[in-house]
């Protein structure tokens, strides 16, 4: 429609003159032949010609927004120092001209161009320059771009927990947009960062949801080629399979960042499989191709993750210039990594407290796992992060019931003590008989994340196509039982408040799952609720329930008879009359 709209345009203007107009119809074909997936060299030479007639006018705005367009043309045909260099002309004028929101997107470009080529440092700062120029435009969807794009420079450099936040809030606002495309990018870059860090569960998780809201072919390309990097670790075969699968359907689909990443992660698929020469072979492929369109940072991100590449190669003894780049990208990106976790330590990111009480009891301080510690003191670090301030009266009876004041204050002092050993010198802060930890102190406490994540989801109404999501994150975040190593009574009331709540979410998430005709996660997330609570009648009838729906009569039929068995042998007792009369009707 835009090719239709623009031929006609262009059959109304006169033969001389009217440069603007005549401009912005070549810019028109450019960004659709670049939309489409079309032939992006064509885009290139249509943008060009956009600028030569915008250099005759004074129409500074608009040749600074086609200098973009064409610095994004040339990333795509992997030029990216020629997208710097048209970026930073468009730079040049819209920081002249004081435009904000076409600012924010052309530091967004400069940011990841400047990524690609290696200058980390450089890249941060546009990247946060332009957040700022995105807020002074109130324009939310550039900051989720921003925000995905700090991300994806923190994923690079192995800083998880940064990447994972900033993936969280880009995602945030995606959501609250209801913009398929960022979504789609936020889901699909969660899933690298968890295939990266070697979580492959939490990995196909993040996958299947990027699944969900591709809606075109390039979409599923990409998400193919995810799941079979997946599948590397698991079954190199089929990984090899379908990624020469994916090479075969040509380029159309995938940039040139992708199509490099392709032929590394096949190569990969051959080598672990024992097909060194035909590895060796795919590896120099995106070797060549990387050097071409300047994508060692892909290789080199890739790499960094997994010491394994870098040794296998060697031992082909392979020689190649952009190899030799790789290395040295390395060397500077772990050096790098160190400077900023280093700087970070001096700016008091130090403080920072990790508490994992969910699955696993975990301590961590400024990045150091705390191991030395005994279980008292760790108990009350817990009770303190979950509840302080507390006043001294109500933590002596929760955790030292029974004993005499004088030996529990003993105990609780002796905790305190070894606290500030272990961990650092200020993290208990007492005023008058109130406890809590210390609130100059960076806490991240997997509670918190659970609970407010659960807070947002409940407080949107059924229905809300948004809704799913948030339940997801909720869920997400409950690792497990609460501190799953210790049996104290304070543990158990909390645990058991944690597990209602968590059968809550999963429950909602089940019944939102099914408003949108998604069965299988429906059905996954009852059955998560069946593990935590076996006897709980009401969900083994939806569980059941959606079995007969589904069509999946035998195991129906398996549930139905262990949870009898269940019921019996804990109880004492027959299924409700509800739950034999749904069986019935299942079975026919």
């Amino acid at each position: 429609q835009v090719f239709e709209a623009v031929d006609r345009a262009e059959q109304l203007l006169p033969k001389r003159g009217a440069h603007l107009r005549r401009a912005t119809c070549y810019r028109l074909r450019a960004l659709a032949t670049r939309a489409s997936g079309g032939d992006l060299p064509q885009a290139k030479d249509y943008a060009l010609k956009s600028v030569k007639l915008l250099e005759k006018t004074d129409e500074e705005f608009t040749l600074g927004n086609i200098l973009l367009d064409v610095s994004r043309i040339l990333s795509n045909l992997g030029d990216p120092r020629g997208g710097f260099a048209f970026g930073m002309r468009a730079y040049k004028i819209l920081n002249r001209i004081g435009s904000p929101n076409s600012l924010a997107i052309c530091l967004n470009n400069l940011a990841v161009l400047t990524h690609l080529e290696g200058h980390f440092d450089k890249a941060l700062e546009f990247f946060r320059e332009g957040l700022q120029k995105a807020h002074q435009a109130a324009n939310r969807s550039t900051q989720a771009i921003l925000l995905y794009g700090q991300a994806d420079l923190f994923c690079d450099l192995g800083f998880s927990y940064q990447a994972g936040e900033l993936y969280g809030r880009g995602l945030t606002i995606a959501t609250q947009l209801e913009e398929k495309q960022l979504i789609f990018y936020g889901f699909l870059r969660t899933s690298v960062l968890h295939r990266r860090w070697g979580t492959l569960e939490s990995s196909l998780e993040w996958l299947r949801r990027a699944e969900s809201v591709a809606d075109d072919e390039g979409k599923s390309t990409l998400t193919d080629m995810q799941r079979a990097a997946i599948e590397l670790g698991k079954d190199p075969g089929k990984g090899e399979m379908e990624l020469s699968v994916l090479l075969e359907r040509g380029e159309r689909w995938l940039n040139a960042s992708d199509q490099t990443l392709l032929l590394y992660l096949l190569s990969m698929a051959l080598v672990v499989q024992g097909k060194t020469t035909a590895g060796a072979d795919r590896f120099k492929q995106a070797l060549d191709k990387a050097g071409v369109n300047g994508m060692g940072q892909v290789l080199a991100a890739e790499m960094i993750a997994d010491q394994n590449p870098l040794k296998l190669f060697s031992q082909f003894q392979i020689t190649h210039p952009v190899l030799t780049g790789i290395v040295h990208r390395i060397e500077v990106m772990r050096a790098f990594a160190g400077d900023l976790r280093h700087g970070s330590a001096e700016q008091g990111e130090h403080h920072q407290l990790d508490l994992r009480a969910l699955g696993e009891t975990k301590i961590s301080a400024g990045g150091r796992r705390i191991i030395d510690l005994e279980p008292l003191p760790r108990q009350v670090l817990f009770y303190i992060a979950g509840k302080g301030p507390v006043s001294r009266d109500i933590l002596l009876d929760d955790i030292w019931p029974g004993m005499t004041v004088g030996s529990a204050l003993s105990s609780l002092y002796n905790a305190t003590h070894s606290l500030r050993t272990a961990i650092m010198e200020n993290l208990i802060f007492i005023e008058g008989n109130r406890y809590q930890v210390n609130p100059e102190i960076s806490v991240k406490y997997d509670i918190s994340e659970f609970e407010q994540a659960a807070e947002i989801a409940e407080a949107m109404a059924p229905g809300d196509p948004r809704r799913l999501f948030a339940l997801g994150e909720a869920l997400n975040a409950y690792g497990g039982s609460f501190l799953p190593e210790f049996t104290a009574d304070w543990v158990l009331l909390r645990r058991s408040e944690l597990e209602r709540r968590c059968l809550y979410t999963l429950n909602e998430h089940a019944s939102e799952a099914l408003t949108q005709g998604r069965e299988e996660s429906a059905l996954e997330s009852l059955s998560k609720a069946i593990s935590l609570d076996p006897l709980r009648d009401d969900i083994n009838l939806r569980y059941l329930e959606l079995l007969g729906q589904m069509g999946r009569r035998s195991e129906a039929v398996a549930h139905y008879q262990a949870y009898c068995r269940l019921l019996a042998d804990e109880l004492g007792l027959d299924p409700p009359q509800e739950a034999r009369n749904l069986y019935e009707r299942i079975i026919g």
